[in-house]
């Protein structure tokens, strides 16, 4: 492994599928559970986050998830016009938490993705803002769900990809649990849009202090995030392990 680098997390903003019961978005048969967008709440924060981050200093690096609630959220923060390129990666994509997330049982939809070719023609999102190149035309997801020794493996790999990479700083654009497992902090709470800011060194992600004037939207829970360096209990009283959240 390199260098340290300084990274801000981010949970995508409120997707359609946090519309919905926590059980039933478990339901096959709901199609619009399918790798959802954005809720109307979800892209006025991507809105709101975009704001305040004209006022700070350029990333040298953004990478997203391939799931359309994490890629509309970076192109809503970083889109074309800004300079910026979106790279996603496939090892970022969400998995489901809590009991009902029994390893080898049908995939919850939300974490379905699909195939880049028609990812790249999604009107949500600027295409020529996005590097697909690490995203295959096959399955990139898994249908089932993962151990979680199959999501830590993949997250190895994307934190070997980083470590490889020569910016020194990114932001990363994806979802609650690969937070929360990213920086080995089960009871974190992870808000839309709220940015976590972090250093990384290959795998050790390390939390930090957030910066000043971060937007009404997300202030509040951005604060609430960094504090949690602690476990919180309020957090596993609000969302029992059986309907713990995915997004």
């Amino acid at each position: 492994f390199g260098s340290m680098k300084r990274l801000v997390l981010v949970r995508h903003g409120q997707s359609a599928a946090q519309l919905h019961a926590p059980k039933e978005r478990w339901n096959q048969s709901i199609l619009e559970l399918r790798d959802p967008g954005l809720s109307e709440l979800g892209v006025s924060q991507a809105t709101d986050l975009a704001q305040w981050w004209q006022t700070q200093p350029k990333p040298s690096l953004v990478v997203c998830s391939p799931l359309c609630r994490a890629v509309q959220t970076a192109a809503t923060i970083f889109p074309a016009a800004s300079g910026h390129s979106i790279i996603a990666h496939p090892d970022l994509r969400e998995t489901p938490g809590g009991r009902p997330a029994t390893p080898g049982r049908d995939m919850q939809p939300e974490c379905q993705g699909r195939p880049a070719a028609e990812l790249s023609r999604d009107p949500r999102f600027e295409a020529g803002n996005v590097d697909w190149s690490l995203v295959s035309d096959e399955t990139w997801w898994s249908d089932v769900v993962e151990t979680r020794e199959e999501v830590e493996a993949r997250l190895c790999s994307f934190c070997h990809w980083l470590d490889a990479r020569p910016e020194p700083d990114a932001v990363v654009v994806c979802h609650y649990n690969i937070i929360q497992r990213l920086v080995g902090e089960p009871k974190l709470q992870v808000q839309n849009c709220s940015p976590i800011f972090c250093s990384v060194e290959g795998r050790e992600v390390s939390l930090a202090e957030p910066a000043e004037g971060l937007p009404m939207s997300t202030a509040g829970t951005a604060e609430v995030d960094t504090s949690l360096l602690k476990a919180r209990d309020a957090e596993s009283q609000s969302h029992p392990p059986d309907l713990a959240p995915t997004g």
